[in-house]
């Protein structure tokens, strides 16, 4: 049954939400969108406790009572527990030294005390039931339930599983860690602890618990899937994805649970449930409002229904009446027919006397015209020297069209041209803003639609744009999405954006509160019936407490709702009314520009048909102006329209008088436009622009829209009028002329919502399905036409300016608005749905992805392109434009959000100005001129301007040549208006780009200090701060006398250092003042004797090429005090910092320890001690500092069943944090150190490293281990012949912004939970202290010699990173590593995209990822062991399997090899994986970026050898060519290997014949699976005949290494050998699949043959066979 839903005519809801409401009310339909109020701290933590209090307690209260119980019936016959009585109670737990506590029960705590001491002798010993019992493990605050029912909370049962031995030991160790780990943090209800990692580690602990309990197998399912369930939900709920209104209905249900057993628990003794019922009680109340908001959405919709029916009576009645009338009308016509045949025969009489006065009479008439005209010439001199005295009168207004100059921030639409002067309105909003011109005050515009509120607000902001000098700004509150439209293009221009809107909308208000001049936000159309929390905290919130600004507020709530929302006080509630009469006469007379008196009567008439609505009286006159008719006669013409519209009028909902008022003068407008197109050869044309105008943003249609269509619309008027630019001119003259559109600016018009609610109205679905189409094509082919972030993407394009996506940004709201009209037409008409699936909706579907992504909505993001992925499956798309479609990740990654912001529109442009072509751009002026504005703003105080043009500025730069004065003033500006951090982060940009600057290092100073004294900087970098104003002393002596210095660094010690000896001297010199600055010339320091510091210190390089050796030790620690002298105090913590020096090669390890901090800036390091030179797979020859080691270590390697075994001996870090020392790098150069580059270790060790480059390490680039942790962002992470990143075991890592790129083992490598025999690579045993925990976002990790990332063991969240071309897997995730994998771009790794091995109880969830492009799978799951198990057939191979299961250690509750299903949501695009075997040359031609970067590009070279291979610059070629050679000769259509049998061996799976032992048998033995082994024709060596070899890569996950040992054998078998070749080893790892183990193992089918008498194999690679089952 279809349900109609009716919207009250005062509704102006959002199409999109519109749809949803339909969706929530239709049967069936279960997809809503529902978003709960609350920080995603806070849904965790509700999450979380829903599950302890409605899951696990339950399941523990079942599986505890019966232990209890039987251990109680035990005790009572062995110790008489039950009779007892002093002192012969049982004072232990029998077999334990558990003391039991009996003033837990039979209120024994009420008995007095003895002094201090209870008073046992006259407590009640008797333990009457098992309840009871279980009390004396208890404290006795905890001991207060009655029975193991919901009195008995999980820290009471928790309490008794660790406390009673009869329990299992692993659920006792599980049990210990849900409590210390989970639930009482849960209780402490602090929000900020419950991180992604908290609660994956909560729901991780659940799971295990739930499996420890051995529960049968139906109650488990059930427990774990009700489980699972929450979990699932709760992601979806913390993404930001819409959930159905069933899961928010019992996610309030528990949450009303848990806050009323929070209030029972908290009436007893435990006060730690107070804390947790107040969190309830607020959380309660968020998801309460939500579901509020759906009942009255279901009552709003019931009621207006019944109204709808009531008012379908009237009308009823109303035709009725109008019938009758009608025909009482038609029989008085007969009548009054017979009266004028009579009359006229009298006429005739009385026309001969007329012909002889006629003459006389035409004289007359002329003579009455001509005073007339003279009449009305007075009346309109007399009108403008009354409106000249009145603006003479009144003070200075702004009253120009043109945007004021010199104003940077001013956001206003365009005003109107025929505003009427609203003197008591606009005296009241300025009398009242003019009382508070130095705080911040709230005015509210309240009325019905289409009174002007939007105009009066509109003509104020545009008078006062003098008054408001800190800028005038405009948002639109019409729905949530429209206000965070508004923020985010308020944040893109002031530079304001984050990572989430969330972010971005806190930084935006911040700016706001720091603006000193006084400014005006007007916030128009805040009609939604429930504000959200952002609208909310705009409208209300703290943040504009001690500002000077002025927020005007149009809305159509009454004032006494408006008290209520929005706080503000009825008194401040400018109520704006219809016109009165007076009013709307003289708005009539200006509109039309007629002032006779004569007609003043007929414009009151007209004005009472028109019920006084501005918004109609303007279209009405309008109307009345272009054709220049009567008053009268337009009003005749108005009452006969409405009467034909009352009679069609479709629906109840267009009664009302307003919208009925708009309608009719809409209607007569209309007739004339058609009547007026067809005269002027437009034919239907300017009404149908109109109808497509109706389906589009209302508040700005860009001029571009007005097209032909892409494919060409199917309307002939349209092509012949849109063909040229004349015909275009022409419909926006016409519509304009009658007030249908508006210009908003010179590029753009709008439309009032209300005119397009009444012309969809009138549109039958025939029509609308046309009208639909037509603005389809039109949007297509304005975005064809415009500059797309594709452009901008694309690598030739990298030095595309600010302002280039301003069309865009235009048309994309254009299209998501569209988007919604189309989405409900097919929802309201099932049979039409061709209008969805066509070219024109992919590229509309690909803007609204884009244009949501960009402003933050990532789950509208994530539909949008699923609901396009989808679409494109039903259509035959061509590769270009499908690349074109496909080719930028959903939700952006975050470096191509920031290219895509960057383009985006300026605040400093010139709107008059259109764009000529694709590649212009809007900022107007060259960057001097904007340096010079800047500094003309700073002069005159206004620090907020002058930012902004500086900004504007650097944005009008080329990349690489921007002037550091830019950053330099543009810091100071910053620290006028104490925003420190982003001042601090320009003057380092200023140091970088000219360090020779002294302005960059005194205002980094003067920021660190103001940063550390407001707590936002840590104390850490009180270091850097000094050394920055001792190097801006240095450079310019007058820093040093300057008030703000003494005030920051009153005092300042720097002095020269000249030769090693001295600065070792003065590093460990006692005498010298702490924090004394050492300045280093350019010279090399040899130190010989190990250095350690004894108080903080500061040593510069001043000059470039300051070198130093490190020596035998160079340590930054606070020595034991014994080492001082009496009279000396120590530094409780030791603060040194490096600039600008060279650590060198050969020097020891800079270690810091003991709760000291070490900054190091622009400094290189290559020291450390050296390890080996080809670590990890060092073969004991030249470079190998232990080769009887390593050569042994190295052939025992060659036997493991994996090859990524370690072998060589390990080297120092150059940078070391252990025992507590913490690092701070910044803008380094980590190039060949001794082992590592920087590793942090042991507790409370801490590295932070940032912008800078780790490369050619001979073991990790970057590794914390054993409670290190290591954070590193914006850094390029390269070359290094380990990992790029390694976490673990037990490490933590931030990992962010990086480059990854080109190393030997995995890109990031994380876990440790496993303990492995290095020699055979079996597990001997599970070390869960040994999980690490990990967020890797935002990085690019590419080109690496195993996997991109590899999860091995841990908690992670690994989001937004770009993965490609990595020697394996993209991702491999195993050994309970829960992990979510969320917005990835995963592409074009050798293996395939993500592999998941046995994972046990740790969850992973894979959610808007992109997977593309790969030869093997997208993503492969390896089945649970007992699956495997099921399917065996073979007893003794299930028993063997079986026997392996059980030595296989585990953790507690698992099961070896068990997996749990991973969550993999619809919105991941998986697309064009399990290629199979490709061709070298297809493998080429599918790429359509650059080889190595995967840039996009239109300008690609091809390598000059095979033509094939492509590269955007020179760089990426040479960095690609290592790889790349190899592939190159095979990509000849002609190139043949070959290979000399006598360099090759028989088949010993892959080791050398010179490595193998001397009695290993070698059994060949083959999977039952490869159909046809051992079969055919042998090949014959003597002849030159081709048949087919398999060609195998060898052992599973081993290092890149083209001179790897290769198996190559035929179906026989007869030919069986295995041989080192590079082209070959390219050939079947790049073009190979993966055999049958789906790990790391590749194969490939090759055509050979023998010649020269078989010594010599060729294999033909030309033409590969097909795809064989042997």
């Amino acid at each position: 049954m279809n349900t109609t839903i009716f919207f009250s005519p005062e509704d102006e809801i959002d199409v999109e939400l519109k749809t949803k409401i339909t969706e929530i009310c239709t049967p069936g339909v279960n997809k809503t969108v529902i978003k709960a109020d609350l920080e995603d701290n806070q849904k965790r933590w509700l999450l979380v406790g829903i599950c302890l209090q409605s899951i696990v307690s339950t399941t523990l209260r079942n599986y505890t009572e019966p232990v209890v119980l039987s251990l109680y019936n035990a005790l009572k016959l062995s110790h008489k527990i039950h009779t007892q009585t002093y002192p012969n109670q049982q004072k232990m737990y029998p077999k334990s030294t558990r003391q039991l506590n009996y003033e837990a029960i039979n209120k024994n705590h009420s008995i007095a005390r003895i002094g201090r001491k209870p008073d046992i002798a006259n407590y009640d010993y008797k333990v009457g039931n098992h309840v009871e019992f279980s009390k004396l493990f208890m404290q006795t605050y905890m001991a207060h339930y009655t029975a193991f029912d919901e009195t008995c909370d999980l820290s009471a049962l928790l309490s008794l599983i660790v406390s009673i031995d009869t329990f299992p030991q692993p659920v006792k160790n599980v049990a210990m860690k849900l409590r210390s780990d989970v639930r009482n943090p849960w209780a402490h209800c602090n929000f900020d602890e419950w991180d992604t990692i908290r609660y994956q580690t909560s729901f991780q602990l659940m799971h295990q618990l739930i499996k420890c309990l051995n529960l049968n197998k139906t109650d488990e399912t059930n427990v774990l899937s009700e489980l699972t369930k929450w979990e699932t939900n709760g992601f979806l709920f913390l993404q930001g994805y819409s959930v159905d209104q069933i899961v928010v209905t019992e996610l309030r249900q528990q949450t009303q649970i848990l806050a009323e057993y929070a209030l029972k628990m908290k009436a007893g003794h435990d006060s730690t449930f107070i804390k947790v019922h107040e969190a309830m009680s607020l959380i309660n109340d968020g998801i309460a409002s939500v579901c509020k908001r759906i009942e009255n959405i279901d009552i709003n919709l019931n009621e207006q229904q019944r109204v709808m029916e009531e008012i379908n009576k009237d009308v009823t009645i109303l035709y009725d009446r109008t019938s009758t009338i009608e025909n009482v009308n038609t029989e008085q016509g007969l009548c009054i027919e017979g009266v004028m045949t009579n009359i006229q025969e009298l006429n005739q009489d009385v026309g001969n006397f007329k012909s002889e006065s006629l003459s006389t009479i035409i004289k007359v008439e002329k003579l009455a015209d001509e005073v007339k005209a003279t009449t009305e010439d007075v009346s309109y001199i007399k009108s403008d020297i009354s409106e000249i005295k009145e603006n003479v009168g009144n003070f200075k207004n702004y009253m120009s069209q043109s945007k004021p100059t010199g104003t940077i921030f001013f956001y206003p639409p365009n005003r109107s041209e025929y505003f009427v002067y609203r003197g008591k309105e606009i005296n009241q909003i300025q009398s009242e803003f003019v009382n508070k011109d130095n705080e911040n005050h709230t005015l509210v515009l309240c009325g019905l639609g289409g009174c002007g509120k939007t105009t009066l607000a509109i003509e104020f902001a545009w008078r006062s744009q003098e008054f408001y000098m800190g800028g005038i700004f405009w948002m639109s509150a019409e729905s949530e999405n429209t206000l965070e439209d508004s923020i985010a293009t308020l944040a893109i221009d002031v530079n304001t954006t984050g990572k989430t809107f969330k972010e971005t909308f806190r930084k935006t208000l911040k700016w706001f509160s720091n603006l000193n001049d006084r400014w005006l936000l007007v916030v128009d159309n805040a009609d939604e019936e429930y504000l959200s929390d952002y609208i909310k905290e705009l409208l209300v919130g703290s943040w504009k407490r001690n500002t000077r600004g002025h927020m005007l507020i149009t809305t159509r709530r009454e004032s006494n709702e408006i008290e209520e929302s929005m706080l503000v006080k009825p008194k401040y509630c400018i109520c704006i009314c219809i016109f009165g009469p007076t009013e709307a006469l003289e708005f009539v007379k200006r509109r039309t520009g007629r002032n006779d008196t004569n007609e003043e009567n007929a414009v009151l008439s007209l004005v009472e048909e028109l019920g006084g609505l501005p918004l109609a009286l303007e279209q009405a006159s309008a109307h009345i102006k272009s054709i220049k008719c009567s008053f009268a006669d337009y009003v005749k013409r108005f009452e006969k329209k409405r009467i034909k519209l009352l009679k069609a009028a479709p629906s109840p909902r267009k009664m009302t008088k307003d919208r009925l008022a708009v309608a009719t003068t809409w209607q007569l407008n209309i007739e004339y436009i058609s009547r007026e197109s067809e005269n002027e050869g437009l034919g239907t044309a300017a009404i149908t622009i109109m109808e497509i105008a109706s389906f589009l943003f209302a508040d700005d249609i860009p001029k571009a829209l007005i097209n032909i269509g892409n494919p060409v619309v199917e309307d002939s008027a349209l092509i012949d009028t849109l063909d040229d630019d004349v015909g275009c001119r022409q419909i926006i003259e016409i519509l304009t002329r009658f007030s249908l559109f508006q210009f908003m600016k010179d590029m753009s018009l709008s439309v009032h919502r209300l005119v397009q609610e009444v012309i969809r109205e009138n549109m039958n679905n025939d029509r609308r399905y046309c009208i639909l189409q037509h603005a389809s094509r039109m949007v297509k082919k304005a975005l064809d036409s415009c500059v797309t972030p594709n452009h901008v993407l694309r690598v030739e394009n990298k030095d595309t300016k600010r302002g280039s996506l301003f069309e865009w940004s235009k048309l994309a709201a254009n299209a998501n608005t569209l988007k919604g009209h189309l989405l409900l037409f097919v929802k309201n008409d099932e049979t039409r749905q061709e209008i969805f699936f066509n070219d024109q909706m992919l590229k509309i579907l690909q803007t609204t992805a884009l244009y949501h992504s960009i402003n933050q909505r990532q789950a509208l993001a994530l539909a949008d392109q699923e609901q396009m992925v989808q679409i494109i499956t039903t259509l035959s798309v061509d590769f270009v434009y499908y690349y074109e479609l496909t080719s930028i990740k959903i939700p952006l990654l975050q470096k191509d959000r920031e290219v895509v912001l960057e383009c985006l529109a300026s605040v400093i442009h010139d709107d008059n100005k259109e764009i000529e072509n694709v590649t212009s751009v809007i900022v107007p002026y060259k960057s001097e001129i904007l340096r010079e504005m800047g500094n003309k703003a700073f002069n005159e105080h206004k620090y907020h301007d002058a930012i902004q043009c500086y900004t504007e500025g650097i944005r009008s730069c080329s990349t690489g040549n921007i002037d550091s004065r830019f950053y330099a003033n543009r810091s100071l500006a910053y620290i006028r208006i104490n925003d420190y951090e982003h001042a601090l982060n320009d003057a380092s940009t200023c140091i970088d780009i000219a360090p020779d600057n002294w302005k960059g290092y005194c205002w980094k100073a003067y920021s660190v200090s103001f940063l550390i004294k407001t707590n936002s900087l840590s104390s850490n970098m009180k270091a850097v701060g000094i050394a920055s104003a001792c190097i801006a002393s240095y450079k310019n002596n007058v820093c040093r006398s300057e008030y703000k210095m003494k005030i920051c660094y009153p005092v300042l010690n720097y002095k020269m250092v000249d030769n090693p000896e001295s600065l070792r001297q003065e590093i460990m010199a006692l005498v010298d003042s702490p924090f004394t600055t050492l300045m280093l010339r350019q010279g090399r320091y040899t130190i010989r004797q190990p250095v350690f510091t004894t108080k903080s210190i500061q040593v510069i390089g001043v000059e470039e090429g300051v070198e130093i050796d490190t020596g035998n030790g160079f340590c930054v620690c606070r020595i034991p005090s014994d080492g001082f002298p009496g009279h000396i105090e120590p530094e409780d913590t030791i603060y040194a910092h490096f600039e600008n020096i060279t650590f060198l090669k050969g020097g020891s390890q800079i270690g810091v320890k003991f709760n000291s901090v070490a900054t190091f800036y622009r400094c290189k390091f290559s020291n450390g001690d050296i390890g080996c030179e080809y670590f990890p797979k060092c073969k004991g020859e030249a470079g190998c500092i232990n080769p009887y080691k390593c050569k042994k270590n190295y052939e025992s390697s060659l036997w493991r069943k994996f090859a990524n075994t370690n072998v060589g001996e390990v080297g120092a870090a150059g940078v070391c944090a252990s025992d507590g020392g913490t690092i701070y790098i910044d803008s380094c150069v980590l190039d060949r150190c001794g082992g590592g580059g920087v590793l942090s270790t042991g507790d409370c060790s801490f590295i932070e490293i940032k912008n800078s480059t780790v490369c050619n390490m001979r073991q990790m680039g970057i590794e914390a281990r054993q409670e290190g942790v290591i954070k590193a962002t914006n850094n390029i992470i390269a070359g290094n012949q380990s990992h790029g990143v390694a976490i673990g075991p037990n490490g933590c890592g931030y990992i962010s912004g990086n480059i990854i790129q080109g190393n030997g083992s995995e890109g990031v490598w994380s876990g440790g939970n496993v303990k492995k025999d290095e020699l055979i690579g079996k597990i001997e045993r599970m070390d869960e202290k040994g999980a690490s925990r990990a967020v890797l976002c935002d990085n690019i990790i590419r080109q690496n010699g195993l996997s991109g990332i590899s999860l091995d063991g841990g908690y992670y969240e690994v989001k937004g990173n770009t993965i490609f071309s990595n020697w394996l897997w993209g991702m491999m995730v195993k050994s309970r590593s829960y992990s979510y994998i969320l917005n990835n771009d995963i592409c074009e790794n050798k293996c395939g995209g993500i592999r998941i091995g046995h994972n046990y109880t740790a969850a992973v969830f894979i959610d808007g990822n992109t997977i593309r492009d790969h030869i093997g799978p997208g993503i492969y799951m390896l089945n649970s062991t007992s699956n495997s198990l099921n399917k065996l057939k073979s007893r003794e191979t299930k028993k063997a399997l079986e026997e392996q299961i059980k030595m296989t250690p585990v953790a507690d509750g698992e099961l070896s090899g068990d997996t749990r299903e991973p969550f993999i949501s619809s919105t991941n695009v998986l697309n064009d994986n399990e290629r199979g075997i490709q061709h070298p040359q297809n493998v080429f031609s599918l790429i359509v970026a650059c080889c190595f970067c995967r840039k996009t590009s239109q300008q690609l070279k091809s390598c000059s050898r095979c033509k094939k291979a492509k590269y955007c610059t020179k760089d990426c070629q040479t960095k690609h060519w290592k790889t790349h050679k190899h592939m190159c000769k095979l990509l000849n259509e002609t190139y043949s290997i070959e290979v000399q049998m006598c360099h090759t061996q028989p088949n010993t799976l892959g080791v050398p014949a010179a490595s193998r032992e001397e009695f290993t048998i070698n059994l060949r033995t083959f999977s039952p699976t490869l159909v046809g082994i051992g079969e055919g024709n042998p090949p014959d060596r003597r002849s030159s005949e081709q048949f087919i070899v398999k060609i195998q890569s060898g052992k599973e996950y081993g290092y890149y290494d083209p001179f790897k040992w290769l198996i190559v054998y035929d179906q026989t078998v007869t030919l069986d050998i295995q041989l080192s070749n590079p082209e070959l080893y390219h050939l079947c790892n790049e073009c190979g699949v993966l055999t049958g183990q789906k790990l790391s193992a590749k194969k490939i089918f090759c055509w050979a043959s023998f010649k020269d008498n078989g010594n010599t194999i060729c294999f033909h690679t030309y033409n590969l066979p097909p795809m064989q089952t042997w």
